[in-house]
């Protein structure tokens, strides 16, 4: 569905689960232009699904889930679910993240190849840029899979886990990444170190056992 474009995503009464088994209930929830929300809770207590939700992967059982057109949003996803033997490079995982500005079917632009190199220079990956992802350290992946979530100037960014592996530096470095990149889009932010970025400007929902408050 669309929504006005004073907001991004709308959720009211939203239940969602799989099979039988109910992961989140009755949620309400807006997000809008330059927010920044940081989802807390235990494993298992619903922040996946409600990221799945956000990015149009999970259907809701019931309620609706609105969303701005034309909305671009770039998502990092956990770690753990990157299959690093498949055969691609860095410059080429990043520049997957600007798919979606152009049609499929069209070459990247030479300003496209630009801004791309500049997101790999700016997320200190630009040095790996011709090697396949099975020869990255964990902490360099995950700086890749940062560039290439934000290469396309998304509306909305969605970050799930993206701290892990990294080392105090690295995280302090993200943070102030994130701090930057909340005057042009909305964050949505999953982490284990809530108080990483306690102070700042994020609010915070908390998700567990179904609920999200």
């Amino acid at each position: 569905m669309s929504l006005d474009p004073s907001f991004l995503l709308r959720f009211r009464g939203v239940t969602a689960g799989y099979g039988r088994r109910t992961v989140l209930t009755d949620v309400d929830l807006d997000v809008t232009p330059g927010d920044s929300l940081l989802l807390t809770g235990p494993n298992g207590g619903g922040k996946t699904t409600l990221v799945r939700l956000m990015l149009g992967l999970v259907r809701p059982r019931r309620g609706t889930v609105e969303r701005r057109r034309g909305l671009v949003v770039g998502y990092q996803p956990q770690y753990q679910r990157i299959d690093r033997q498949f055969p691609v490079t860095v410059r080429e995982i990043v520049l997957s993240g600007l798919n979606c500005r152009k049609p499929f079917w069209r070459p990247f632009t030479a300003r496209q190849l630009a801004h791309a190199d500049r997101v790999l220079e700016e997320c200190g990956v630009a040095e790996f840029r011709h090697r396949l992802v099975s020869e990255l350290s964990g902490g360099q992946l995950q700086r890749v899979l940062f560039a290439r979530a934000v290469v396309g100037e998304p509306d909305l960014l969605i970050l799930d886990e993206p701290d892990t592996y990294l080392d105090a530096g690295r995280q302090d470095e993200l943070y102030r990444r994130l701090d930057a990149l909340r005057r042009r889009c909305a964050v949505v932010l999953v982490t284990h170190h809530p108080t990483a970025v306690a102070g700042s400007a994020f609010r915070t929902l908390h998700v567990d056992g179904g609920v999200a408050e």
